[in-house]
């Protein structure tokens, strides 16, 4: 993959890409290592785009290294650690990193548990949040690789706005259509894609899902309770709540955290 190809393999992002770009050429053109870190959400495509840097480097199964056992081969230029926050020893690595001998691309989701240390040495490339028309064009590129295209642009957009600003689960939701599209039929109004919507638990008009109900159900029945009450009480795992639930929650006004619990608003 060429440098400038990248424009159309990543949605949105346009200042990173830019970025982005211009250190790949530093590091292809003129033979300089620089260190990257991808800082962004579960799901907001940090895997992806390490794979395309890999991709552009020429290098095959960059996924391939264990964080929690990971080993330098300094036969290497190029190295790839997802998820490098479960790193056991990150200062293992800082030689290396130091060196400018080799090119670091970590991804993480959980800026905070970086040390500074490690942070200082790399350039940090931290994801943008997505737009409504950035996640409807990515509904439409995932429709159109399974042969499905919709007729009006408003379809897109409708299902992008479900998507709770996250393309992993966009992309979960259009896979979940795509099915239901080749078995019934490609709907050709709103509505009918509405319906299609609230068959697979998606609220067409707010993006609540039926874990979203469940948990609003229950504090609005209880007042205000702990996390642990909460999964206790309604079968959801403590994770998927911080991690899909109350992001999009909290960001929509349903709910607020104190340090007494969680309480509907």
């Amino acid at each position: 993959m060429r440098i400038d190809d990248i424009d159309n393999r990543i949605i949105g992002q346009t200042s990173n890409v830019l970025e982005l770009k211009r250190i790949l050429k530093d590091i292809i053109d003129r033979g300089a290592n620089h260190n990257i870190i991808l800082i962004g959400a579960s799901g907001m495509g940090k895997s992806h785009i390490l794979k395309i840097i890999a991709n552009v480097f020429k290098v095959k199964n960059c996924i391939a290294y264990d964080p929690t056992n990971f080993t330098v081969d300094t036969q290497k230029r190029f190295h790839f650690i997802d998820e490098c926050s479960i790193m056991p020893e990150p200062e293992r690595i800082y030689s290396y990193l130091d060196s400018r001998k080799y090119t670091f691309v970590l991804a993480t989701n959980e800026y905070g548990s970086i040390k500074e240390s490690l942070l200082n040495r790399c350039i940090s490339i931290i994801l943008e949040p997505y737009t409504l028309d950035d996640l409807a064009e990515l509904a439409k590129l995932s429709l159109a690789d399974d042969g499905i295209y919709l007729i009006d642009n408003e379809l897109y957009r409708s299902i992008a706005a479900v998507g709770r600003n996250n393309p992993r689960r966009l992309k979960q939701i259009v896979l979940r259509l795509s099915l239901i599209f080749k078995d019934t039929g490609i709907p050709r109004t709103v509505n009918e894609l509405d319906y299609l919507l609230m068959s697979i638990g998606v609220d067409s008009k707010t993006g609540l899902t039926r874990w979203d109900r469940i948990y609003l159900e229950f504090l609005k029945d209880i007042g205000t309770a702990s996390i642990s009450a909460i999964a206790n009480s309604t079968g959801i795992d403590v994770d998927f709540i911080i991690k899909y639930v109350e992001p999009f929650l909290l960001s929509n006004g349903y709910i607020k955290i104190s340090s007494r619990g969680r309480t509907c608003i």
